[in-house]
C-alpha cells in the first residue's frame, strides 16, 4: 500500500466510524416538517387534535390532551432540539407550556392566552433560527467536528506507515 492509498482508506475508515459522509444537513424547516407528522401521530393516539378546539370551553382541557401534550413535548425534545440552534428557548418553550397548561386547568389562564404566548415564542424562534450568526456557530462546529475528523485521519494514517496496518 503506498502513502496515498493509506489515507484515503484511513479517511474512508475515520468517515465511515464517525457517520459524517452520509450524514444530510438536518435543517429547521425539515425538523419542522418532521415534528408536524408527530404531532399528527400524536393525534392519532390520543384523539386529541389542538387544530379543532372550537367547541372547548377556554378554561378547559381537551379529552386526551394532556397525553398529547406529553407526546408532543417528546418531538419537541427528539426532533427539534437536535437540530436547533437556541435548544434552550424550546426547553423554554416546553416548561411554560406546563406552566399555562395547569393554570387553564385551574382556570387562570384561558387557552387563547396559551396559544398567543406559543405562537409569539415559535415566531421569535424562528427569527432567531434564520439568524446569520446561527448558521454561523452552525457552520463553526462542523468545521470543528471536520478538523477533528482530519486528525484522527493523520493519526491513522501515521501509524499505517509505520507498520500499524
Amino acid at each position: 500500500m503506498t502513502k496515498r492509498s493509506v489515507r484515503i482508506s484511513a479517511s474512508i475508515l475515520v468517515c465511515l466510524l464517525a457517520g459524517a459522509c452520509a450524514q444530510p444537513r438536518v435543517t429547521y424547516e425539515t425538523s419542522w416538517q418532521k415534528l408536524l407528522a408527530h404531532f399528527a401521530g400524536c393525534s392519532s393516539v390520543h384523539g386529541y387534535d389542538p387544530r379543532y378546539l372550537q367547541e372547548l370551553p377556554e378554561n378547559r382541557l381537551g379529552k386526551g390532551e394532556l397525553e398529547w401534550r406529553a407526546c408532543a413535548y417528546q418531538g419537541v425534545e427528539e426532533i427539534m432540539i437536535p437540530a436547533s440552534s437556541v435548544p434552550e428557548m424550546f426547553r423554554q418553550l416546553i416548561q411554560e407550556d406546563k406552566t399555562m397548561t395547569a393554570k387553564i386547568t385551574r382556570g387562570e389562564l384561558k387557552r387563547s392566552e396559551r396559544k398567543a404566548r406559543v405562537t409569539a415564542v415559535l415566531a421569535d424562534i424562528r427569527r432567531k433560527e434564520r439568524q446569520p450568526k446561527a448558521e454561523e456557530r452552525r457552520l463553526e462546529n462542523m468545521r470543528e467536528e471536520f478538523r477533528d475528523i482530519n486528525r484522527s485521519r493523520n493519526r491513522i494514517a501515521r501509524r499505517a506507515v509505520g507498520g500499524y496496518f
